[in-house]
């Protein structure tokens, strides 16, 4: 989710808007997990399941669907297990 990543880098963190645009373009490089119906589907168990947003679930579906082992963001509980998947809040100083 790279608008996510340019929100974080610009509103949250305070980059100047090329130097965020750069890192996006960066990333974009990046294979990434391409958005269809299926993994739409995935997200929405993960609403059902895990009271999630839709948009909260969409990344850890897509997560799942890489074989990550660790999702990082702020937006859900730091240590949570989701699946294979661990969740790290990278602006929380205790390690998991």
């Amino acid at each position: 989710m790279l608008v996510e990543l340019y929100n974080v880098l610009v509103r949250k963190l305070g980059l100047p808007v090329p130097e965020g645009a750069e890192y996006v373009r960066l990333t974009g490089q990046i294979s990434c997990v391409e958005s269809d119906a299926a993994l739409v589907m995935e997200a929405l168990d993960l609403v059902r399941e895990l009271w999630f947003s839709i948009w909260d679930s969409m990344i850890v579906a897509a997560a799942l669907r890489a074989d990550c082992d660790v999702l990082f963001t702020e937006d859900l509980s730091h240590g949570q297990k989701i699946g294979s998947l661990t969740v790290v809040n990278p602006f929380v100083s205790d390690p998991v």
